[in-house]
């Protein structure tokens, strides 16, 4: 069984790899997004929660919610699609 690299960026463009436990790796496995703690990015003022997910093209992606119905997106789709 191969396992799964949780990808994101972080600051300068940087892939992180958090930890995940059995419970959320299950259950992102599952179709559910987990929270990942509070986190900050270069030029914002305040932290946002971030959660770990599952993306059908690349796998478990970490990203936070946008939009005012907290929209999950794999932030690898969208550096591809521009």
């Amino acid at each position: 069984m191969t396992q799964r690299v949780l990808r994101t960026h972080g600051e300068g463009g940087r892939r992180e790899q958090p930890k995940l436990g059995l419970l959320k790796r299950l259950l992102v496995r599952l179709g559910f997004s987990v929270y990942v703690g509070h986190r900050s990015k270069p030029g914002w003022t305040g932290e946002l929660p971030f959660y770990a997910f599952r993306c059908n093209e690349h796998g478990v992606v970490i990203d936070y919610p946008h939009g005012f119905h907290g929209v999950l997106y794999c932030p690898l789709c969208m550096e591809a699609s521009g």
